[in-house]
């Protein structure tokens, strides 16, 4: 303190009036930041559930849209069956390329039926070493027309058991993912199987094969993100990677378990979470190291399949955060500028006014007080008054004793 008495007043008036402003900025910022991040925290969390629940609408439609039409073509094979009318090659060959040509997410599908009913009414050389009569047909573009049919392939068979296993299920379902290899191809398929009963009767099965490449690349689509390095993805029960938005880790991480892939405690978390289906905000640590606040919605992929998926959608917290840290670094310089501002303007004031007074008035009481002393012969100019405040009334009273 004995430093700062040696500040003449206006130093003073102008360093307190500095600290002032400064502290008043200080908890401005602090306040508005307060209430910023807790409004985005809120709002964050309900734009990552929200576009949780729009990706789940996206994937649900598709699935939707693949069991359709596969249902709906099983409808006209029974209606045919129950005419007595008995299917042939040409006509299962028909029925299976218009359910693939008719659906933009399919990659394909396949029709196999029994050894009995292939002996008894299907003469073709389509037919398994089994004595199965199972054809695939392949869609070689997402538009109209392109698709071929051949004998259902014997590797094709061992990469999906679930193939042959449709044959003993009298309910609709769906297979595991399979990323198969055929024809120096790959494909990324999810098969929607669709039973052939005929009194009562398993006679065979019908599928779709659902490309799940297309709904790969849909994620990934850039107009989906609502936030700086988001991501999205899918698992299933076991928390095996089905879907991921991140093109550059789908090949390390397709059909992997999560937990393998990303040892991060928070990852056993969000696995427990998506197997108890709890939906939610949790934090999630990506492979990146980028600790991340996500929000997991969990479905069924068709009624009564048993099958669920979990949708994740994520967000940095760096990047939720991006608006107040720059709303902040905005208030800190306006805070600033603010300071600087008023203190030239206090500056200024006290300059031209108050310390110009006071001196003006120091230097006619010292040579008033030279006057008493006979330290100069005649008594100093009158003050002039410009205000009538305290320095006024001090001008005043010297002015008194001068005349």
């Amino acid at each position: 303190m004995s430093f700062f008495n040696h500040f003449k007043i206006g130093t003073k008036i102008i360093f307190v009036v500095s600290i002032i402003v400064a502290i008043c900025v200080a908890a401005i910022i602090f306040i508005v930041s307060y209430f910023a991040s807790n409004t985005l925290s809120h709002e964050s969390d309900k734009l990552l559930t929200n576009t949780a629940a729009r990706y789940k609408n996206l994937i649900a439609g598709s699935i939707n849209e693949i069991f359709a039409s596969t249902i709906s073509a099983e409808a006209g094979i029974g209606a045919l069956l129950d005419k007595g009318v008995a299917l042939d090659e040409e006509q299962l060959t028909t029925i299976i390329e218009k359910v693939v040509d008719s659906n933009r997410y399919s990659a394909g599908g396949f029709v196999i039926m029994t050894k009995e009913y292939t002996q008894s009414f299907i003469k073709s050389s389509s037919v398994l070493p089994t004595g199965e009569f199972a054809i695939l047909t392949l869609d070689e573009d997402t538009g109209p027309g392109g698709t071929y049919t051949q004998t259902l392939p014997a590797e094709l068979i061992k990469q999906m058991p679930d193939i042959l296993a449709s044959l003993h299920n009298d309910q609709v379902s769906m297979s595991l993912s399979y990323e198969i290899t055929f024809n120096d191809k790959k494909y990324y398929i999810k098969a929607a199987i669709v039973p052939i009963i005929r009194k009562g009767k398993i006679i065979g099965a019908m599928a779709n094969l659902f490309n799940l490449e297309m709904l790969d690349e849909h994620l990934a689509n850039h107009a989906l993100s609502v936030f700086e390095h988001d991501q999205r993805f899918v698992i299933d029960d076991n928390g095996r990677l089905i879907l991921n938005s991140a093109t550059d880790q789908r090949a390390e991480t397709r059909l992997k378990d999560l937990r393998e892939v990303n040892t991060h405690p928070t990852t056993k978390v969000i696995v427990d979470a998506a197997k108890k289906r709890e939906d939610g905000i949790y934090t999630y640590t990506n492979l990146h190291g980028r600790s991340s606040k996500t929000a997991i919605t969990s479905f069924e992929i068709w009624p009564g399949t048993g099958q669920y998926w979990t949708v994740l959608s994520l967000a940095p917290f760096s990047s939720i955060e991006k608006p107040i840290n720059t709303l902040q670094i905005v208030m800190i310089v306006v805070g600033v500028l603010a300071i600087i501002v008023i203190s030239l303007i206090v500056f200024i004031y006290i300059r031209s006014t108050i310390a110009r007074r006071i001196q003006h008035i120091s230097h006619t009481l010292f040579e008033f007080f030279k006057y008493l002393n006979h330290e100069r012969k005649d008594a100093p100019q009158p003050l002039k008054i410009v205000a009538q405040d305290e320095l006024g009334e001090m001008g005043n009273a010297i002015n008194d004793n001068i005349q």
